[in-house]
């Protein structure tokens, strides 16, 4: 049936159901209801929020797709193109640096932290758990996730909590005493800049450029290793020779 059934099909069913009656419900409690005072308030404002219910039909879109796209040629020349924006707005935000939430780069930033947040997800649910230790990838998908964690937890995560607080009247404590956690998070968006190194790695002519560097600097640190060892055979060799007079003795 619509209502009764296996529970992974029925639910998104109660789902719509649901958002439907508080809708309605909210739409009579303005009409005809007396909405003075400070709990009817507080209901109306419950109703509205779950409307952003609707943002789990999405999910169960996302749940049944196929997204072996996300490692197409495509998508991947896009998120290219997303880090090299990215990396140009870290600079005009570096000497034009604005904490108000009406500037220009804090709404481009909403967006790109957006873009990266779903390219996540996606990588996320094609390859599961792997993503974290299988892949070859792993080490720039834990820089992935780290760098997008953050942004989600300070532009997103402590945005809603003050904004729900604010909605009900309620004052809570910790928030207004989490700058401290604010700062840490802020600082380890500074890794977004390492976004570059994956920009490097996808481009094939700049990553061999870059490991042939590597591989010359291992050569030279084994050239400073046989440097050393010989100025140090020579040093010991010389002052006993010379400083001890073992080949020109006292006269």
């Amino acid at each position: 049936g619509l209502l009764i059934g296996p529970c992974t099909h029925v639910w998104w069913h109660w789902l719509d159901l649901i958002i439907i009656v508080s809708g309605l419900v909210d739409l009579w409690m303005m009409a005809f209801g007396n909405h003075d005072g400070p709990s009817v308030l507080g209901y109306l404002r419950l109703l509205r929020l779950v409307r952003l219910a609707r943002l789990l039909k999405l999910v169960r879109v996302f749940l049944n797709e196929d997204l072996s796209w996300a490692e197409g040629n495509k998508f991947q020349m896009f998120i290219m193109v997303v880090i090299f924006f990215n990396a140009i707005l870290i600079g005009f935000e570096t000497d034009f640096q604005s904490d108000s939430q009406s500037d220009c780069f804090y709404w481009v930033e909403q967006g790109l932290l957006t873009i990266f947040f779903f390219e996540l997800l996606v990588r996320l649910r094609h390859y599961g758990c792997k993503f974290f230790y299988i892949h070859d990838d792993w080490a720039f998908n834990w820089l992935d996730f780290i760098i997008v964690a953050s942004g989600v937890i300070d532009l997103w995560i402590l945005s809603i909590v003050s904004f729900v607080a604010g909605l009900f009247g309620v004052e809570i404590p910790w928030v207004n005493r989490m700058w401290q956690i604010t700062v840490t998070i802020r600082l380890a968006r500074l890794l977004r800049v390492l976004r570059l190194v994956r920009l490097v790695r996808e481009i094939p002519a700049l990553y061999t450029l870059v490991t042939g560097i590597l591989q010359a600097m291992q050569g030279i640190s084994w050239v400073f290793v046989l440097a050393l060892i010989t100025l140090y055979s020579c040093a010991l060799l010389f002052t006993r020779l010379i400083g001890h007079r073992l080949l020109l003795p006292d006269s």
